[in-house]
């Protein structure tokens, strides 16, 4: 399948649902189909993985209740995840198979096994509030205000690393600093505290997290939180009101006020140089996935959606596409062996961009693309998966050879 997007449209006067799949070869999105669109429902904050859309529901008063709702696209089937009664359930989020949202005032995760009931587990319970989850692989982060004495507004970044056997946050005391033994999560080490300021907006990818953060004094900072070395550093320094944060790979994307308007910017975290995509009309809720930036923008009068993509460097665009393969293996629809033939060429080909022998990589490549082709008319893959595939390698090759 190619790229599936996903989006809340009020297009018949209600919050609804809506995804489309991305064709990168003509660059348009396809087969748009609207997934949730319950009457007198409102319908937020959607977020994907693979063919699975989780968002909430919120309920017109005098009703006080917000569910958590997931779809799966392969089975057409919508599934309750969070629905108990008179409870906010919301902000869900997810990887994998790991789904987290916030009830309450406290932080929850269930793991998806393909059927209802998905069974929740509390991964937080303090009498102070815990919300604005974010989550990488398993490791999850949120914002907590238990070490936050009355009166004061900072708050903490904490992180669970989810224990999938034993069904817990799991931390060492000995090696990972910030460990708390009895509940297993970890505090960061951000300086909030110290700078009397709350992280907002939260994002996390592999040993990074990100946050916005306002000072009293009236600075707009943009952190990176390095969790090795527990080192908390400012990444942009001069933004104007930033807000809606997101990381991917080596990129860093949010949105910036300033006096024309909202523009969204990104920043290469291997060289720190920031690229402006937006400069003119207002822009809301940008994402990124794979060097792909998308955002709601208001230039034609409406809000439409539009994407932007980063000519990442090849040997990402490599490393993405053995993800991507390495996805297709995951879903049943290549054999491990065939997985194993495809992604043995592209680790070829990123050892030879790493010694500088960009003729051999091409050539690597070109393999790449012929055995997918041989795929294709074997019937293993289809032909919009194939040439998603083949779309992505020569796109490599073209900018090694110009």
């Amino acid at each position: 399948m190619s790229p599936v997007g996903h989006w809340v449209d009020s297009r018949n006067d209600n919050y609804d649902v809506y995804m489309c799949e991305w064709n990168s070869s003509n660059h348009t999105c396809e087969h748009e189909t609207v997934i949730a669109d319950d009457p007198g429902v409102r319908h937020f904050y959607p977020a994907i993985w693979g063919d699975l859309v989780v968002w909430w529901h919120s309920y017109p008063y005098p009703i006080r209740n917000r569910d958590v709702y997931l779809y799966d696209i392969s089975t057409g089937v919508t599934h309750g995840i969070a629905t108990q009664q008179g409870v906010y359930e919301d902000y869900p989020t997810m990887w994998g198979n790991l789904i987290v949202w916030v009830r309450g005032y406290d932080v929850y995760l269930c793991e998806w096994t393909g059927a209802s009931p998905c069974t929740p587990h509390r991964l937080t319970d303090e009498p102070a509030t815990q919300y604005q989850p974010a989550i990488w692989e398993n490791r999850i982060i949120w914002r907590d205000y238990r070490n936050t004495p009355s009166g004061k507004y900072w708050n903490d970044v904490y992180m669970c690393v989810w224990d999938t056997s034993t069904k817990s946050c799991q931390c060492d005391p000995g090696s990972d600093a910030g460990c708390d033994e009895a509940t297993g999560h970890i505090r960061l080490a951000t300086g909030a505290e110290e700078r009397q300021t709350s992280p907002y907006y939260l994002a996390i990818w592999e040993n990074r997290v990100a946050w916005y953060e306002w000072t009293r004094s009236g600075g707009d900072y943009i952190y990176l939180y390095d969790i090795p070395s527990r080192t908390a550093t400012s990444a942009v320094s001069d933004p104007h009101d930033p807000y809606e944060l997101g990381l991917s790979g080596d990129w860093l994307v949010w949105l910036d006020y300033n006096v024309s308007g909202r523009d969204v910017w990104a920043m290469d975290l291997a060289t720190m140089e920031k690229v402006r995509i937006t400069d003119e009309y207002s822009q809301d809720y940008p994402a990124m996935w794979e060097g792909r930036v998308v955002w709601s923008d208001d230039r034609n009068g409406t809000d439409d959606l539009y994407l932007y993509e980063l000519l990442l460097p090849p040997p990402e665009r490599v490393a993405l596409l053995i993800e991507d393969v390495e996805q297709l293996v995951l879903d049943g629809t290549l054999s491990e062996g065939e997985g194993t033939a495809l992604t043995s060429k592209l680790d070829a080909a990123a050892k030879s961009l790493e010694k500088g022998k960009n003729k051999t990589a091409t050539n690597q490549l070109r393999a790449f693309i012929n055995q997918v082709k041989a795929l294709v008319r074997s019937g293993r893959l289809s032909a919009e998966e194939g040439q998603t595939l083949i779309d992505w390698a020569q796109g490599i090759i073209d900018d090694l050879s110009g």
